[in-house]
């Protein structure tokens, strides 16, 4: 990428990519294997863009990885869309929703430690450890226990902090400058994926059960949801060698060098995106499905064309589109650079908010359900711009600190989407949009500023 800091080495290091196959390929040797590929000596290693060696196949990992994280989150996208209303058909009442606010509030707490637990299990078994903990709620709901199940729901916030900075971190170990986009780019295509499953999922469930989910039907449901989650463990589980983290430090010096992160002007500046990503998140996958399932008290639509089963079309269209974006997005930001994406990303879901607003909160016509699943696409195609761009310049900035800049990343998203859901069902979407809206174009001018100007890092105390 044009825009991003490279060091000497990673220079060295670009001119021989295609020996490895990263113009495409991924090499299947062993470093050292003797059998014409790349070997790895002193004199001619890959490296990451912050000096360390690639580990073995570096693309081969990549796509695994994203392949276990399509079966883990298959299931749990399922269980998010769905869990308040199927817990509450079994007369738990808002625990499904008291479920998702703890995993949430956990989630944003467990970030500032993740990075201490990756230097002491490694990136590998951190990440399975994370992919464990959603099969633990996931088995919780099998059978419920309220109390039993909200630890589970905790357990899952610790095993998402855990997941996701592990995996921020093993996708820079397994990355050169020049690759970064494509592979950020086939991670999130195939994690994003998991809409498509979560969408054919539910519409089993809708087609079958109208207005209400039996015990039975939750069970197995539960059930085959967890074994999904659990497949995902095992690919996790058994990646290989991602790379080294940052070394072991006390649990104190962990957070402290999390917290420190915001020291540095242009993290603060990249965290109002990032509060922006996880705002914008909760309004597909909050408040834009209620519309569309007709279920929101401030927008009526069309009874015929509107219904619970329109969810779960939104969200295999949304799946597609965020596939689509990462793919094609991240090979771009490869070619032309992050800010003009991130442009690009952000004019998309501008004009796709205004069309909400006319089309279908103001209704200046009928909606019709062609339009309406359009604007989802839209939205769900440029937020993956987000996800790639913002992981691509986190790991060019902080190469040495990459668990840290991931846990901060997460753990400010998380917030600003639990902070979201929160104040969904008290605000108008009229008043959504506008909060939207605002914070679009403050988060969309500070990630340019950052990455266009190359800003060296700054102590907020001396600005």
């Amino acid at each position: 990428n044009p825009h991003s800091q490279t060091s000497s080495q990673a220079k060295q290091a670009s001119k021989s990519i295609r020996l490895m196959g990263m113009d495409g390929s991924d090499s299947d040797a062993e470093p050292g294997s003797g059998n014409g590929h790349l070997q790895a000596s002193e004199k001619s290693p890959l490296f990451t863009n912050g000096g360390k060696p690639l580990p073995a196949h570096p693309l081969r990992k990549t796509v695994m990885m994203g392949v276990g994280f399509f079966f883990i989150f298959c299931a749990f996208q399922t269980t998010s869309f769905f869990q308040s209303s199927v817990l509450k058909d079994q007369g738990y009442d808002d625990l499904g929703f008291d479920g998702l606010s703890l995993l949430y509030a956990s989630f944003a707490l467990s970030n500032f430690f993740a990075p201490w637990v990756i230097s002491r299990l490694g990136l590998r078994l951190t990440m399975a450890l994370g992919a464990f903990f959603y099969f633990t709620m996931l088995a919780a709901a099998i059978y419920i226990i309220p109390a039993l199940f909200l630890i589970a729901s905790a357990l899952n916030g610790l095993g998402a902090a855990l997941l996701w900075t592990s995996q921020g971190a093993a996708i820079s170990n397994c990355s050169t400058d020049a690759t970064r986009g494509r592979n950020t780019g086939i991670f999130w295509a195939l994690q994003m994926s998991s809409l498509l499953g979560a969408g054919i999922a539910s519409m089993g469930i809708i087609g079958k059960h109208d207005d209400h989910v039996s015990e039975s039907t939750a069970r197995l449901l539960y059930s085959v949801l967890a074994g999904l989650c659990f497949g995902g463990f095992c690919i996790l589980f058994t990646l290989g060698d991602l790379g080294v983290a940052e070394p072991a430090q006390p649990i104190r010096d962990s957070v402290i060098a999390t917290f420190s992160m915001l020291k540095d002007f242009r993290m603060v500046l990249i965290c109002i995106l990032i509060i922006y990503s996880g705002i914008e998140l909760s309004f597909w996958m909050g408040a834009y499905p209620t519309i569309v399932g007709n279920k929101n008290k401030d927008v009526v639509m069309p009874a015929d064309d509107f219904t619970y089963r329109s969810i779960s079309y939104l969200l295999i269209i949304i799946g597609i589109a965020e596939i689509l974006g990462s793919l094609l997005l991240g090979r771009l930001s490869d070619r032309i650079g992050r800010t003009p994406v991130l442009l690009i990303a952000s004019t998309i879901q501008a004009i796709a908010y205004i069309l909400v607003y006319t089309n279908v909160v103001k209704q200046s016509f009928t909606p019709h359900p062609a339009g309406v699943y359009f604007y989802g696409f839209m939205l769900g195609f440029s937020d993956s711009a987000y996800n790639t761009q913002v992981f691509s310049l986190l790991g060019a900035l902080y190469p040495d600190k990459i668990s840290a800049a991931f846990a901060l990343n997460f753990a400010s998203k998380a917030v600003a989407a639990a902070a979201a859901f929160y104040y969904t069902p008290h605000l108008s979407i009229s008043g959504q949009l506008l909060v939207i809206a605002i914070m679009l174009v403050i988060g969309t001018s500070c990630y340019v500023y950052v990455d266009r100007t190359n800003i060296p890092a700054k102590s907020i105390g001396r600005q």
